[in-house]
């Protein structure tokens, strides 16, 4: 996700929905999400742990902790973690 030039967006919350879990270990560990003011410097914002389950999945940020960037992604180093 991009948001425009010049502009950042604040997160107070991350939501992801996954259809199917065969296996937790392809995710758990494996799979960040991470935000980037430039696009190629990424910074991890959490990781996916034992909790990631089926269905919706939510990370929250306190107020004084929400990240503010331009570009946003779920990244995995492994073939199926994202």
């Amino acid at each position: 996700m991009a948001f425009k030039e010049d502009h950042v967006g604040y997160l107070s919350t991350a939501k992801w929905f996954i259809t199917e879990i065969s296996d937790k270990t392809v995710l758990s560990g494996v799979t960040t999400f991470q935000g980037s003011d430039d696009d190629s410097t990424w910074t991890d914002l959490f990781t996916f742990d034992d909790n990631v389950h089926e269905g919706w999945n939510y990370y929250n940020w306190e107020d004084d902790e929400q990240p503010a960037y331009r570009y946003y992604r779920f990244y995995g180093t492994e073939d199926g973690s994202c």
